[in-house]
């Protein structure tokens, strides 16, 4: 029990240093303009991981909430057959499976870290609740498949190995080491399994997979340009930098033609690192390891579970940005804890719980009415364009330069480039040009506004090349758009 105490205590120093670590690297560290609404709900988020580590202290308000989240993954599952069958509209114009999610990988992967409860309560509850678990397993198996989400597939499978573990630990120890050759063979047998399953898995959408490889590599080299983090809110301004210098000095046709302007990193671990440095990213492993280690001690293989599911999805998408996702975290690493329970009547338990929830609720509010104004990068960029129509080119390029911060998208350099020009700054706005050209190379917009100033300042070699890069280039996404300009520059060059 000391021990358990002192694992306890221990992660909750490690949570409290990593959140001073975050603010150290946002405050501190980095010159970036900072990031309020980010930072506004890493506050709320803690008070919520306060209260909710003091509430699930007590066992039955911890077991109510995994009950609460076995029930919220059903109620996904129904929500995607519904979609299904058209019974209910997708939230995603391509897609028509999402769940209350945007998008299939996120609902996918919530109902992967919810099938570890659902399966604990199959194999361990002899309760109602075994029913519902059971229930919950069979909505929710079938449709991984069409979700198409290779993430959510091995996040299901880590999570479900865990509590499968956790429930037959006995009997396959028993097996193992009765049958010690035979499970030699069996290991290099998986292991080559593994690798055939991999495979297959870049082939389903090879496209996707040689992105993720391209974003994972220019993320580790961010890391290590930015070792001591560049704020909360600030990866995707960094990342961006790194990507442009790496295309204006190389990168093959493939890796040109996957290339994108991502908003997550799309591995949660990696995002964490260059956000906060690697002392925040060993803080936050760390946590991890003390939490699994104290659902170990105590057998709490459902918990363990969950978070081995969200653990593997982390790697491979951006869970820690939506609100669901980051509940579950919470709860889970405040379930972790075996601090003694304090004497407190049921209401005040439920009090605390919900003044945190209240807390989040508020900032949220407060976010959805000012963020998109004032923080995210479409309010930056269409106050921008308001100032670039009313011909104030400075203020437009002064909210352009903030909004680089918060994000990589190409466009916000070709409009610094088309305000320039407009200034008569012709060499800024052929670097910003240049730039957006690095930044997505598959673009091709970047090169038709060079070509353009360079047919203004009449500089004819450098405007047929650029041309020349409109009319041969492949673009990513072939539409309307590319055929008139490039119809423009044939008109050009004929000129």
């Amino acid at each position: 029990m000391k021990r358990l105490l002192s694992c306890s205590r221990l992660k909750d120093y490690l949570v409290y240093a990593f959140v001073g670590v975050v603010c150290f690297s946002t405050f501190v560290v980095n010159d970036a303009p900072y990031n309020w609404s980010k930072l506004l709900l890493l506050g709320a988020w803690f008070m919520i991981y306060i209260d909710m580590e003091f509430a699930c202290r007590n066992r039955v308000t911890r077991e109510t909430l995994v009950f609460v989240f076995i029930c919220s993954g059903l109620a996904e599952a129904v929500w995607g057959w519904l979609q299904l069958y058209d019974l209910l509209p997708s939230r995603h114009t391509l897609f028509p499976l999402t769940g209350s999610f945007k998008n299939p990988g996120p609902y996918a992967g919530y109902l992967a870290v919810t099938f570890p409860l659902a399966l604990y309560a199959c194999l361990f509850y002899k309760d109602a609740r075994k029913y519902v678990g059971v229930l919950t397993c069979l909505a929710i198996l079938p449709l991984f498949p069409v979700s198409m989400s290779r993430a959510s597939w091995l996040a299901a499978m880590a999570g479900s190995a865990v509590v499968l573990y956790g429930r037959y630990d006995r009997q396959v120890t028993a097996y193992i080491q009765s049958h010690r050759r035979m499970f030699r063979w069996a290991g290099v047998g998986l292991l080559g399994l593994f690798c055939a399953i991999a495979f297959c898995l870049y082939l389903l959408k090879p496209d996707s997979a040689d992105g993720r490889l391209l974003m994972w590599k220019l993320e580790a080299r961010t890391l290590l340009r930015h070792p001591f983090g560049v704020g909360l809110g600030n990866f995707a301004g960094a990342y961006g930098e790194v990507q442009a210098a790496y295309f204006a000095t190389g990168g093959t046709e493939t890796e040109r033609y996957v290339a994108g302007n991502p908003e997550y990193a799309f591995n949660e671990y990696l995002q964490i690192g260059i956000e906060s440095g690697l002392l925040g990213l060993g803080l936050f492993v760390a946590i991890l390891y003390f939490c699994f280690r104290q659902m170990r001690d105590l057998h709490a293989w459902h918990l363990s579970g969950a978070l081995a599911s969200l653990s593997v999805f982390a790697c491979f998408s951006y869970p820690f940005s939506i609100w669901l996702f980051l509940l579950v975290l919470l709860f889970l690493l405040a379930a972790s804890s075996r601090m003694p329970a304090v004497e407190q009547t049921r209401s005040r338990r439920w009090k605390s719980l919900l003044l945190g929830l209240g807390c989040l609720f508020a900032i949220y509010a407060i976010k959805s009415r000012l963020w998109n104004e004032w923080e995210q990068t479409e309010g930056l960029f269409v106050r921008a364009q308001q100032h670039a129509g009313a011909g104030e080119y400075a203020e437009s390029n002064a909210l352009l330069k903030r909004a680089t911060y918060i994000s990589c998208d190409p466009m916000l350099y070709d409009v610094m480039g088309k305000n320039h020009q407009a200034l008569g700054e012709y060499s800024e706005a052929e670097r910003c040009f240049l730039y957006a050209a690095d930044l997505v190379p598959n673009r091709l917009y970047p090169y038709y506004l060079l070509a353009k100033l360079y047919h203004a300042t009449n500089e004819s070699e450098k405007m047929r090349v650029a041309a020349q890069r409109v009319l041969t280039q492949r673009p990513k996404v072939h539409s309307r758009a590319v055929d008139e300009m490039r119809a423009e520059m044939k008109t050009l060059l004929g000129q």
